[in-house]
């Protein structure tokens, strides 16, 4: 190689020494992560409690979804599937797809929004559904 030689074990020092420091942290386990119990802590802190936009999938007809906010998703999904939504009474049984949650009702509202759009159709059928 001649001129371009290249001292491996130079190099990885040098490496070495440039990223020092600058280690990702550890991946915690999923039972373990920073978000586990999250609704929990901030009710005690005094703060709202969480919102969620949520996608559901219908399990009758296949192609349906609907895709909604709330406080409580476990009673919104039976809502759901005892028909008590016209937008989905004639579509029941209904599965959870997707969730996500956020602390602001206003962000949860603009994110629901913007599924409920056309480019946000296109992400949720490429990303959530």
């Amino acid at each position: 190689m001649g001129d371009r030689a290249v001292d491996c074990a130079r190099l990885e020092s040098v490496c070495a020494e440039r990223h020092r420091g600058f280690e990702s942290p550890p991946i915690r386990p999923a039972s373990r992560s920073r978000f586990a119990g999250l609704g929990r802590r901030l009710r005690e802190a005094g703060r709202s409690s969480l919102y969620y936009v949520y996608l559901i999938e219908s399990l009758s007809r296949e192609g349906q979804h609907y895709i909604g906010i709330t406080g409580d998703l476990k009673q919104r999904l039976r809502e759901h599937n005892a028909g008590e939504s016209s937008h989905t009474s004639k579509s029941k049984p209904w599965k959870l797809t997707t969730y996500i949650a956020f602390t602001s009702r206003t962000k949860a509202e603009a994110f629901e929004r913007y599924l409920k759009s056309g480019s946000g159709h296109a992400f949720a059928h490429k990303r959530l559904w």
